[in-house]
C-alpha cells in the first residue's frame, strides 16, 4: 500500500524582509489616505474645514472638469447613437432597450459602490489606530496586501483624475454621464460651503473694510477659547493675531471631559478627527459596597448620539495651534493697556512697549481679563 502525503509549504522570510514589506504597506496606506481625502473633497464631502480660498480653488477645478466631461459626454452620445442605429437594424429595438437598461443599472451600481467605499474608507481612517488589524507576517499575505493596495491606489488616482476631466479615454457615454452628475454634485456642495462663509463674513461685518481687504483682528489669550476662535476665523479666511503672555503654550492643567456638543465644535473647526484617534471613549461601571462590579456601561447605551472622551489639555492646545498659520501666536506678549481711538480702532500696548492697532479685539484672557474691564 502506498501513502501519499501532501504538505503545504509557506515561504519563510527574514525579519528584514518583513519590515520592508510593512514599510511599503504603510507608505501605500498613507498615499491611499491622501487620495481618499482628495476624492471626498471632489465629491463634496468633508468640506467643513476648508477655507473660502480652498473652496474656490476646488470649485474651479470641478468646473473645468465638468466642462471637459460634458464635451466628452456629448461626443460619446453621438457615437453611441450611431452604434444604436446599426444595432437596432441588426438586433432589433427590444434587444437594444434591454442592453441600454442593463448598462444604466450597472453604472448606477458602480456609483453606489464608490459612495459606499468612500464612506467605509473614511470610517476606517478616523478609527483609533489600535483598533486596526495588525499586518500578517506570512509572505504570501504580505505580498497580496501590497498588490491590493497598489490596485486601490491606482483606482483612486484614476477616479480623482476623471473628476477633474483628465484620463477620460475609454469611458462610454453612460459612464461619462454618471461622472458628470458626480462632478456637478461636488460643485454644488462646494458652492454651498462658500455661501456659508460669505454669510458668516457678513455677520462679522466690521472685519472687512469697504474695499474688501481684511483688517487685523487681535485675540488676547492663547488658551482653548483663544486658539479655537483664531482657528474658526482662519477657516473663514480671516487673519488674526493671538497674544500669549507666557513664552509657550500651557502644558499643565487637568484633562477635559468633552461630550457630544464639544465634539461637534471640534469637528466644525476640523480638529475632531485628529483628536479622536488619541483618546478612547469613556466607559462607566457600578460597584456595590464591597467593591464588586455590578455592571459596566457606555454613554452610548443611553444615547447613541452621545460621545464622551477625556482630552488632555496640552494635546488639545497643541492640535489647535498646529492648524493656525505661522506667526499667528505671539508669545511673551503681555497686554498692558487697551484703549479706543477716535476713528473706532483699538490700540493695545504691551509690557515691552510695542503697540498694536486692531479693528476688532476679542478677549479670551480669563476671569481677570484686561479686555473685559
Amino acid at each position: 500500500m502506498t501513502y501519499l502525503f501532501l504538505y503545504r509549504t509557506t515561504r519563510r522570510i527574514s525579519v528584514k524582509q518583513r519590515l520592508q514589506y510593512i514599510q511599503v504597506i504603510q507608505e501605500l496606506q498613507e498615499e491611499i489616505k491622501l487620495l481618499q481625502i482628495s476624492n471626498e473633497k471632489l465629491n463634496g464631502e468633508g468640506l467643513d474645514g476648508l477655507s473660502y480660498t480652498e473652496l474656490a480653488s476646488l470649485e474651479t477645478m470641478l468646473k473645468e472638469g465638468f466642462r471637459i466631461v460634458e464635451e466628452q459626454t456629448d461626443k460619446a452620445q453621438q457615437e453611441q447613437l450611431l452604434r444604436e442605429i446599426v444595432d437596432c437594424d441588426v438586433m432589433g429595438k427590444e434587444w437594444l432597450d434591454e442592453n441600454e437598461n442593463e448598462d444604466l443599472a450597472y453604472q448606477s451600481l458602480l456609483a453606489r459602490r464608490r459612495t459606499a467605499m468612500r464612506n467605509k474608507a473614511r470610517e476606517l481612517r478616523l478609527s483609533p489606530q489600535d483598533s486596526q488589524k495588525e499586518h500578517s507576517y506570512n509572505h504570501e499575505t504580505l505580498m497580496l496586501t501590497v498588490e491590493c493596495l497598489k490596485i486601490e491606489k491606482e483606482r483612486l488616482r484614476l477616479l480623482n483624475q476623471r473628476m477633474i476631466g483628465k484620463e477620460l479615454d475609454g469611458m462610454g457615454y453612460l459612464e461619462l454621464l454618471v461622472f458628470s452628475c458626480a462632478i456637478h454634485s461636488g460643485m454644488f456642495k462646494a458652492e454651498e460651503e462658500k455661501n456659508k462663509i460669505k454669510r458668516a463674513r457678513q455677520i462679522l461685518g466690521g472685519i472687512y473694510g469697504g474695499d474688501g481687504e481684511e483688517t487685523s483682528v487681535v485675540i488676547v489669550g492663547a488658551g482653548i477659547g483663544g486658539l479655537a476662535t483664531a482657528l474658526s476665523l482662519h477657516l473663514l479666511g480671516v487673519r488674526s493675531v493671538v497674544l500669549k503672555q507666557a513664552e509657550s503654550l500651557r502644558t499643565g492643567g487637568t484633562s477635559l471631559t468633552l461630550f457630544k456638543n464639544g465634539w461637534r465644535v471640534l469637528d466644525a473647526i476640523s480638529v475632531g478627527p485628529q483628536l479622536r484617534t488619541q483618546f478612547l471613549e469613556i466607559e462607566g461601571y457600578m460597584k456595590n459596597g464591597d467593591g464588586r462590579e455590578l455592571r459596566s456601561f457606555t454613554f452610548k447605551d443611553e444615547d447613541q448620539s452621545q460621545e464622551v472622551r477625556a482630552v488632555e489639555r496640552r494635546l488639545l492646545l497643541e492640535t489647535l495651534a498646529s492648524q493656525l498659520p505661522p506667526e499667528t501666536i505671539k508669545f511673551s506678549s503681555k497686554l498692558k493697556t487697551i484703549q479706543s481711538n477716535a476713528n473706532g480702532d483699538t490700540q493695545l500696548e504691551l509690557e515691552d512697549g510695542s503697540k498694536l492697532l486692531a479693528k476688532i479685539v476679542i478677549g479670551c484672557d480669563g476671569i481677570r481679563s484686561k479686555v473685559a474691564t
